[in-house]
């Protein structure tokens, strides 16, 4: 497989992931507006969109990181700081001008964050396995 190819492959595998645990949260939204509506914030789909911007934004970085190896580590960090710093300043401003149950608002927001951190993880992991295997390492 020649490394175009494999780099098709990989943005692949990402968007269909991507699409997929965006189809998931969003079903299982729905489903809780009908079940449990306690267990979601009105605010979900802001936080949502959020998530889904962030998640690109991230990944775009951490993807030049892979086309250097020698400073993949500053730009997988650098993806992360701007993730974390991003949520950081929304759940600030939105704790300060949103009324309501912020309890339910900041679990909503905490849950999609560890979901969405945790793919990009993985996403992140399975592509420097399949990098390190075709260089051989």
């Amino acid at each position: 497989m020649s490394k175009k190819e494999a780099n098709n492959s990989i943005l692949t595998n990402f968007w269909f992931g991507y699409t997929s645990l965006l189809f998931l949260t969003s079903g299982i939204a729905i489903l809780l507006t009908y079940v449990k509506p306690q267990f979601l914030s009105s605010h979900f789909w802001t936080i949502q969109g959020f998530f889904g911007v962030i998640s690109i934004l991230s990944h775009v970085i951490a993807n030049l990181g892979l086309k250097s190896r020698e400073e993949f580590h500053t730009y997988y960090l650098g993806s992360m700081a701007v993730r974390f710093i991003f949520s950081l300043f929304f759940i600030l401003l939105s704790m300060v001008y949103l009324s309501g149950n912020k309890i339910t608002y900041v679990a909503n927001f905490f849950i999609l964050y560890i979901l969405y951190a945790s793919f990009e993880i993985y996403h992140l992991l399975r592509n420097l396995r399949a990098d390190s295997k075709r260089n051989g390492n």
